[in-house]
């Protein structure tokens, strides 16, 4: 945040626009140290830089020196001319939107004292910028805590793991790797052994899929995703079944889940799906915060998918949000996106809430 405060010149502005130079500066902060906790905070490093909050400052302080502030437009040119460019998974661009929402409104920068920007570290009011660069040394710590971030208390046990596997991993990179040809057949481990031991598990239980499905119960029992090569293919098939009962297009379909161990209402086909992991977030049928101590994932219970048509009532968003479901923790490889019952969708955005098969 200095650093930001470091290029602006010293001049009398309002109240407001001071306070919302002290807001995008923050925010500008949290965007680039959130990719420290990569795959989980981010997907991927995004290269947001001085010219970016230079940009916005500018904009920022032609918006709000006169008259009313319109946030929404505000927040508009933030996402989309500025930020949001650069970003290039959906679920990146909820957590900047979801900070946007939370930080550039008229309820948070009000030109008055009393907003927090985080716990413990307030919006003041003043008229000039050497008074916020006093007040930032002051009250931001030295050391930058998750939850300033808005992400999970144990985010760090997560990021440690990754990075001990990362460091094996690279240790190993000569010995034993995958030929590349065989990731045109399936995308698995690299280290050889990992991966033929992964086939034989998928393939013995691809087979019995096979066998349950041709006795017509295959539908009975909880799957676990995470023993088919294609998981997004059971998915579609699913899908093409469920159209063909309903008389339905393709494209007239979406995917719907529940997790209160029934279908949605109104489902003509549904699969209930086990062995899920959650990061991010602990689930006792909504979604609660987790504490430093906390492992790093833990098991939700099933999730009941269906496809329901297009026009059928939706989850609404003010109580649930949109989270992924990846093959693994690496959060490449989506599979689908499904709705989790929530009290603040912003806040488990913000976190980088996800799902993985394993």
């Amino acid at each position: 945040m200095l650093r930001t405060y470091g290029q602006i010149e010293e001049a009398k502005r309002a109240a407001l626009t001071c306070q919302s130079i002290f807001v995008l500066a923050w925010m500008h902060a949290l965007l680039q140290e959130r990719r420290t906790y990569i795959p989980q905070a981010w997907t991927k490093f995004y290269e947001f830089s001085n010219a970016d909050v230079r940009v916005a400052r500018v904009l920022i302080e032609q918006l709000t020196g006169q008259g009313g502030t319109d946030w929404e437009f505000i927040r508009g040119l933030l996402q989309f001319v500025i930020y949001g460019g650069r970003i290039e998974s959906q679920f990146d661009s909820n957590v900047l939107v979801s900070y946007l929402n939370t930080l550039f409104n008229g309820q948070k920068i009000t030109g008055q004292r009393g907003q927090q920007v985080a716990s413990g570290i307030e919006i003041i009011t003043a008229d000039n910028i050497k008074e916020f660069v006093n007040h930032t040394a002051k009250s931001i710590p030295d050391e930058d805590e998750p939850a300033l971030f808005g992400l999970p208390a144990n985010i760090r046990f997560s990021w440690q793991l990754t990075e001990a596997e990362e460091t094996v991993a690279r240790m190993r990179n000569a010995l034993f790797q995958c030929p590349d040809e065989w990731s045109n057949y399936w995308t698995g481990p690299r280290e050889s052994a990992e991966y033929l031991n992964a086939v034989i598990f998928k393939a013995k239980s691809t087979q019995e899929i096979l066998s349950a499905s041709e006795k017509g119960d295959f539908l009975q029992n909880p799957v676990n995703l995470s023993m088919l090569f294609r998981p997004t293919t059971l998915l579609n098939a699913l899908r093409q079944a469920t159209a063909r009962k309903m008389s339905k297009a393709l494209d007239e379909l979406r995917l719907v889940s529940s997790w209160d161990n029934r279908p949605q209402a109104g489902a003509v086909l549904s699969m209930q799906v086990k062995g899920i992991q959650l990061q991010g977030a602990l689930f006792d049928g909504l979604l609660r915060e987790t504490t430093s101590s906390s492992p790093p994932t833990t098991v939700a219970p099933p999730l009941a998918l269906s496809w329901m048509p297009l026009d059928s009532s939706p989850a609404s968003s003010s109580d649930s949000v949109l989270v992924p479901l990846y093959s693994d923790s690496d959060r490449q490889s989506l599979i689908a996106s499904v709705t989790m019952p929530c009290r603040n969708p912003d806040q488990w955005n913000i976190a980088a809430v996800a799902l993985f098969l394993k």
